[in-house]
């Protein structure tokens, strides 16, 4: 039996009616989807450090074209002054002994001229292999280390001193290399397994010989290596401001800046976090 007319149109105007329906829907849930997916402003619980050079300056372009684009709690330092991108490139390496000398402990040791990062001083340090996941020494002669190489370690511990001093109530604290990329919203997911107020000191830990009389390996802190980034909490920071103007002076002679950080953290009570930290996972 046939519906009649009537019926037949009531249906299909209901049949009209649900697909418009499902259309207009469809349509504002993919628009809404969009919306959610809208790319993110940067994380406001960081603050950074972009540290470069003078003869590297145009490398940290592509870092303040992309992930730190818009980035506000930021210090670049340098080996001198300039200006990039309209940011400040502020030198914490010229006049670094003379203006730290004053805050210098008491009974600090007098630092010999020609001491550490000079031409002929051998050294060594360990990295970690990719393949093996294991210590690789590697030797290398400090004349090798010309320019910049060689005034980068000076730039590690006032840049932390710098970045503090600027931002000193922000949650954590990072200092990265001006070859360095890092999935900032990534971070920030990280460090929620942490509390920014206990001390925490965090990277892609390694082990090395050569400074502070350390012979051994693992005799000596373990140090997150600046090429990776270091994190620091705030806590952290709080505690190596007290000591960092000592830590400059005392260890002005070791040939890596990321290992003057780990004995500066030691000295005033902060462990690394063992292991790679948030090395492949930002």
């Amino acid at each position: 039996m046939r519906p009649s007319k009537e019926v037949a149109a009531a249906i299909l105007t209901l049949t009209f009616a649900t697909l418009v329906l499902s259309y207009l829907y469809i349509g504002n849930k993919s628009k809404a989807t969009a919306h959610n997916h809208r790319p993110q402003g940067p994380p406001t619980n960081f603050a950074i450090a972009l540290k470069t050079g003078n003869e590297t300056l145009n490398r940290a372009k592509v870092q303040l074209d992309t992930f730190l684009k818009g980035f506000n709690h930021l210090v670049v330092i340098s080996d001198a002054p300039n200006v990039l991108q309209g940011h400040v490139v502020h030198d914490v390496y010229t006049g670094l002994y003379n203006t730290t000398k004053p805050g210098r402990r008491d009974d600090e040791d007098d630092v010999k001229p020609g001491s550490g990062l000079d031409d002929n001083t051998p050294g060594w340090f360990v990295h970690t292999s990719p393949k093996t996941s294991l210590p690789v020494l590697k030797k290398y002669q400090l004349d090798v280390l010309i320019g910049f190489r060689q005034r980068d370690a000076h730039k590690f511990l006032p840049g932390l001193r710098l970045l503090y001093k600027t931002y000193p109530d922000m949650p954590w604290y990072l200092m990265i290399d001006d070859d360095a990329f890092v999935f900032m919203h990534s971070l920030s997911e990280y460090v929620k397994l942490f509390s920014h107020t206990k001390p925490y000191y965090i990277g892609n830990m390694n082990v090395f010989v050569g400074c502070d009389g350390v012979t051994e390996f693992g005799q000596g802190p373990a140090f997150a290596h600046g090429g990776s980034g270091i994190l620091v909490s705030n806590a952290a920071m709080k505690k190596v401001l007290d000591g960092v103007d000592g830590c400059i002076v005392k260890y002005r002679d070791c040939f890596f800046g990321d290992v003057r950080v780990a004995l500066c953290m030691r000295d005033v009570g902060v462990k690394g976090l063992p292991g790679s930290g948030f090395f492949g996972v930002a």
